[in-house]
């Protein structure tokens, strides 16, 4: 299948007009150098393809490579879409988390659960009483805000 130069835009394939692909073939904004560089990058990933597919070809046992082979092996290097893709939120939110303040999280629950329990429990104000368990768990509290302070300083300074 021919391409059809069409002055800055160049259409691919034999289909109908209406259903034709175009892309911008001559960008101003591109230096010669870069340009050069994204040719040899982009060489280099073709022949990665293509030895991927002589793999999958082997491994499949057969002695010729076949389309199949070749879409895999580019679906592997060069899928066609933004790689890596855009973090969803439970994943943004499990890289924003640091362990320090998972443990604090942990201890801080517990230790509240425990002077709930205790209150409930023990009228009298004594030694291990709800109140120390209270102190300890606003304590580990401190350090989730603290490390969640910390963690959102260093992903701006990142940025």
């Amino acid at each position: 299948m021919a391409n059809v130069p069409t002055g800055r835009t160049e259409v691919l394939g034999p289909e109908a007009p209406e259903t034709r692909t175009a892309r911008n073939t001559d960008l101003p904004d591109i230096s010669e150098h870069l340009n050069a560089w994204l040719d040899d990058h982009l060489a280099s990933i073709r022949s990665q393809i293509i030895e991927e597919a002589r793999y999958l070809a082997k491994k499949s046992e057969r002695k010729k490579l076949e389309p199949l082979d070749l879409a895999e092996a580019a679906r592997q290097f060069a899928p066609g879409k933004r790689f890596p893709g855009e973090p969803k939120f439970w994943q943004r939110i499990g890289s924003s988390i640091s362990a320090i303040t998972l443990v604090s999280a942990i201890l801080a629950v517990l230790f509240g659960a425990i002077g709930a329990l205790l209150s409930r429990t023990t009228p009298q104000v004594q030694a291990g009483s709800p109140s120390e368990y209270f102190d300890i768990a606003k304590v580990f509290a401190g350090a989730i805000v603290g490390s969640s302070g910390a963690n959102l300083a260093v992903g701006w300074k990142k940025s």
